[in-house]
C-alpha cells in the first residue's frame, strides 16, 4: 500500500449545519459541531521555535496570528479583509527571521478579459512581530518573494520581472510602512533595487524563482519570446550561460501533457507540478528533470490546485486549491506506523521545524479528533497545543474505526468502518450509511475526519466508506484496475462490502441507506436498481444519470473525453451500452425512497442528469423527494446552503430507517 495518505483542511468545506434531531436513545451533539466554518488552517513555527504564526478563519475571512509559546499570549497583526477587503487572499505566511512574518497578498483588480492572471494584484507585506503596534511594512514594486533566507536577520531574495527578469537581495529596515505616503527625499523600497543588490538576471519574462540549496544558484521558469516556448532554465551566480533544462511550446495542443513546475521538491532537479493541459488540475506531480522522471504523488477532489505547501526541506506538506470558487487547504503525509494493508489511523505531518531548540510543528487528525496544530520537541512529546481546526464533537470520543478488505475477482477492496462508541441497551444493532467517494478514478476516503461519516456516527449510525477499485491512495495496479469498469466491477465492490459489513451482529442489515455525491450519487442509483432489496433508502447529491450526455458533453476536450471512455469501457459511439450503464434508462421498476439533489451553478455536473431523472419519475407517478438550490455549486459549499442541504438528508434518512425498523418489527 502506498504511505502517501491526505487529509483536506477545507476552508470552506467544513461549514455550520442547523441542528438536527438524534435518534433516540443517542446523546448525539448538535450538527453545528461537525459542519462549520474551521478555527485554525495553518501555522508557521518561528526559526528560534518561541513563537508561532497562525491563519485563523471568522465567517470565511482569514487573519494572522501571532502566539508568544513563552508568554502562552496570541495577538492579531493583520485581518485580510479589514486591511484590504472581501475580495482579497494571502499566500501561505512565512517567517523571514525571528523578527519580520512575510505575508504576500493578493487584491483583484481590474484587468484584461480572459487573463484571469492580470485580475490579481500581489504584494509582499512584512509584518514586525515583536512591536505590538504592528506596522505592516511593504516591498512596493511589483514581484514575488523568492526566499527568506532564515539564516540572515532581516534580509530576502524578491524577484521583479519583465523583458529582463532579476532577482534581489532586500533589507528589511530600509523598507517604509505600506500605504504611507513617501516623502521628497524618500526613495521607493529604500532604492535597493539596484545592480549591487542584483544576484541573478535573465532575459524573459519569469514566472517563477526555485532558489537552490546553496542560494547561488536557481531554477527559472521563463517566457522565451523568441523560441515561443515557456523553459525551465538553470541559473549560477558564478556561470554567465544559462543551462535549459526543459522547454515547451506555446501552442494550443490539448494532447500532449505540459507537467510544469510549481514548486521545487527535495532533489536539486526534482519538482512538484501540475498539467496545465489539464483543465482542473487536481493532480500533482513530482518530477526529476536531469533523470527524466515523473510520478503521480496527490489528487485532489477540489477544481483546480493553485500552490504547493513544502517544508524548508522542500518535503511536501500540502496543496492550496479552488473548491467552488473558495479557496482550501489540503495537507499530505508521510505515515510508516501502520500495519500492513491498512492506513494509520492517526495522521502527522510535520509542517515546521526550528532551528533552535529541537523544537517542531506537527498537524494531527483522527476518524473521531479534527485537526490539531501541536508543538512538539525533539523526541516527538508534545510540549503543547497551538490551534485546532475544530473542537471535539459530542458523540466522537470513544467512537471507533475498523479497516477491513474483502476480495472480488481477485482483488483486495479495503473498505473503512466507522463505529459509534456502543449501543444503548434497547438497541442490538445500529443502521448503516454506505458514502461511496466522488472520483471515481484517483480519489479515496482516508481513516481520518470525515464530518460526513462522523455525523451519522454520533447519530447512532454506522458509516462505511469504500475503496473500490479505480480509487487512488492504495497502489498504482488498484488504481489502474478500475479502466473500463465505471459501472461493473466498481458497484460490485461496494455491494459486496456491504454484504460482507451485514454480516456484523452489531449491523442492522434491514436498514442500510446509500449516501452519495457526485459519482457516489450514480453509484447509490445504480447500486439500489441493481439490488434493491438491500437498500432501504437513496440519497443522490449532484450525480451523474445519463453516461450518454455525460461524455458527449461540449465541456470536454478531447484529452479528457477520451479519459472518460477508457474508465468506462465504452465508446461515445456505443449509444445502448451507454444507456444500460445508466441510471436514467433503468428506472422502470424503481422502488426505493430517494432523496434526490442538484445545485444550478454545478460546473462539473450538469444538473440537467437530475432533472431528468426527477421529471421521469414524476412521470411515473413515483413520489420522491426533489431538492434544487438555483445558487449551489457542486459541492453545495456555500454555509446557508450546506446546513438546508444536509439538514433535509439526514432528517430522510432518520426517517426511513426509523420507517423500516418499524415495519419490521
Amino acid at each position: 500500500m502506498r504511505s502517501n495518505v491526505r487529509l483536506s483542511v477545507i476552508i470552506s468545506l467544513l461549514l455550520a449545519v442547523s441542528a438536527l434531531g438524534a435518534k433516540p436513545g443517542w446523546a448525539a451533539g448538535g450538527a453545528e459541531a461537525f459542519f462549520r466554518f474551521p478555527d485554525m488552517v495553518d501555522a508557521r513555527l518561528r526559526p528560534d521555535g518561541a513563537g508561532v504564526a497562525g491563519v485563523r478563519m471568522s465567517a470565511g475571512s482569514a487573519a494572522v496570528v501571532y502566539s508568544d509559546l513563552e508568554r502562552d499570549e496570541e495577538r492579531q497583526l493583520f485581518d485580510v479583509t479589514d486591511y484590504a477587503g472581501g475580495e482579497s487572499a494571502i499566500g501561505p505566511v512565512v517567517w523571514i527571521d525571528n523578527q519580520y512574518l512575510a505575508i504576500q497578498l493578493h487584491e483583484s483588480v481590474e484587468g484584461i478579459a480572459q487573463l484571469l492572471e492580470t485580475k490579481v494584484s500581489s504584494r509582499l507585506l512584512i509584518v514586525d512581530t515583536l512591536e505590538k503596534s504592528a506596522d505592516i511594512y511593504s516591498v512596493r514594486t511589483p514581484g514575488e518573494l523568492v526566499d527568506p533566507l532564515p539564516e540572515e536577520a532581516g534580509t530576502l531574495l524578491y524577484s521583479k520581472s519583465g523583458s529582463v527578469s532579476k532577482v534581489y537581495r532586500l533589507t528589511v529596515s530600509k523598507l517604509t510602512v505600506d500605504r504611507k505616503p513617501l516623502g521628497k527625499l524618500d526613495l521607493v523600497d529604500g532604492g535597493q533595487f539596484v545592480s549591487d543588490n542584483e544576484l541573478f538576471s535573465i532575459e524573459g519574462y519569469v514566472h517563477a524563482w526555485h532558489l537552490g540549496q546553496d542560494s547561488k544558484s536557481s531554477m527559472a521558469l521563463r517566457l522565451n519570446r523568441e523560441e515561443e516556448a515557456l523553459q525551465l532554465v538553470h541559473l549560477h551566480v558564478e556561470e554567465g550561460t544559462p543551462e535549459v533544462f526543459e522547454s515547451w511550446p506555446l501552442d494550443d495542443s490539448e494532447s500532449e501533457q505540459k507537467v510544469i513546475p510549481v514548486a521545487r521538491a527535495e532533489g536539486e532537479t526534482e519538482f512538484y507540478g501540475v498539467d496545465v493541459t489539464d483543465q482542473e488540475r487536481q493532480t500533482l506531480y513530482k518530477i526529476d528533470y536531469r533523470a527524466d522522471t515523473q510520478e503521480e504523488v496527490y489528487r485532489t477532489q477540489a477544481y483546480r490546485i493553485l500552490d504547493v505547501l513544502t517544508s524548508p526541506n522542500h518535503e511536501l506538506i500540502g496543496v492550496k486549491v479552488v473548491r467552488d470558487g473558495a479557496v482550501s487547504y489540503e495537507y499530505v503525509g508521510q505515515e510508516a506506523d501502520a500495519s500492513p494493508g491498512e492506513q494509520s489511523e492517526q495522521l502527522r505531518v510535520v509542517i515546521d521545524r526550528s532551528t533552535h531548540k529541537g523544537r517542531a510543528l506537527v498537524y494531527r487528525e483522527r476518524h473521531n479528533l479534527p485537526g490539531r496544530f501541536m508543538l512538539v520537541d525533539d523526541k516527538g512529546a508534545v510540549l503543547q497545543q497551538v490551534g485546532e481546526v475544530a473542537p471535539v464533537p459530542s458523540g466522537l470520543e470513544s467512537a471507533r474505526l475498523e479497516q477491513a478488505t474483502v476480495t472480488v475477482e481477485g482483488l483486495e477492496i479495503p473498505y473503512l468502518l466507522n463505529l459509534p462508541s456502543s449501543l444503548p441497551t434497547s438497541e442490538k444493532s445500529v443502521p448503516l450509511v454506505v458514502l461511496p467517494h466522488g472520483g471515481p478514478e484517483g480519489l479515496y476516503d482516508t481513516p481520518y475526519y470525515d464530518p460526513v461519516a462522523a455525523y451519522f456516527v454520533a447519530n447512532g449510525m454506522a458509516a462505511l466508506r469504500v475503496n473500490y477499485r479505480g480509487s487512488g491512495g492504495i497502489s498504482s495496479a488498484h488504481q489502474q484496475a478500475g479502466q473500463g469498469q465505471w459501472g461493473r466491477l466498481m458497484l460490485e465492490d461496494i455491494h459486496r462490502a456491504v454484504l460482507e459489513v451485514k454480516k456484523r451482529p452489531d449491523i442492522d442489515g434491514r436498514r442500510v441507506c446509500l449516501v452519495g455525491a457526485s459519482y457516489g450519487a450514480y453509484a447509490a442509483l445504480s447500486l439500489a436498481i441493481q439490488h434493491g432489496g438491500d437498500y432501504q433508502c437513496v440519497a443522490a447529491i449532484s450525480g451523474v444519470y445519463d453516461l450518454n450526455l455525460l461524455v458527449n458533453s461540449t465541456d470536454l476536450n478531447d484529452t479528457q473525453r477520451e479519459q472518460l471512455v477508457e474508465l468506462m469501457g465504452v465508446s461515445a459511439q456505443e449509444t445502448d451500452a451507454l444507456m444500460q450503464l445508466s441510471p436514467l434508462y433503468n428506472l422502470q421498476d424503481w422502488s426505493v425512497p430517494l432523496f434526490l439533489a442538484h445545485g444550478g451553478e454545478d460546473r462539473i455536473s450538469d444538473m440537467e442528469h437530475s432533472h431528468r431523472v426527477n421529471k421521469l419519475l414524476e412521470a411515473r407517478g413515483f413520489s420522491h423527494e426533489w431538492y434544487f438550490d438555483a445558487h449551489a455549486g457542486h459541492s453545495f459549499i456555500d454555509p446557508e446552503q450546506r446546513r438546508a442541504l444536509y439538514s433535509d438528508v439526514y432528517r430522510f434518512v432518520h426517517r426511513q430507517l426509523e420507517r423500516e425498523a418499524g415495519s419490521s418489527n
